[in-house]
């Protein structure tokens, strides 16, 4: 179960939609329109998994990535976790600047803390799926 746990975090943090069957636990996915500007491409991929979905509702169960505000507060809980203080603060510092994302990312490339990040965010993506696992099932 870790394993396809670990895989719909990871498809929920590329920006998709996923949906597991409840019983085979097969995986269904496409790029979120709300988050993939270049959706048009699979259009196609979205319209097989939600027919598939629509025929068998109670079938599957649905992930959808987090929203930017609970990813700008997953951002802000990483920066408080952190001992060095001064990269606490220029974390919180990008976070309240005009464009928190790519700051906050410009910050973590600067102090090479890229892996940290992505193994924090990876960490809290796989218990929000099992937390919703769980409440569905």
């Amino acid at each position: 179960m870790d394993k396809v746990i670990t895989e719909i975090a990871e498809l929920l943090d590329a920006g998709e939609r996923v949906f597991m069957h409840r019983d085979t636990y097969e995986l269904l996915s496409f790029p979120d329109p709300d988050r993939n500007e270049a959706v048009w491409e699979t259009e196609y991929l979205m319209d097989e998994v939600l027919d598939e979905v629509d025929a068998h509702p109670h079938d599957f169960i649905e992930f959808h990535p987090p929203e930017k505000r609970a990813d700008f507060e997953m951002m802000a809980e990483f920066a408080r976790e952190l001992t060095d203080q001064r990269l606490v603060n220029a974390l919180l510092d990008a976070l309240s600047s005009k464009k928190p994302f790519r700051h906050f990312r410009e910050v973590i490339r600067h102090h090479d803390i890229e892996e940290v990040w992505y193994a924090f965010r990876t960490n809290n993506l796989k218990a929000l799926v099992l937390s919703d696992m769980e409440k569905a099932l």
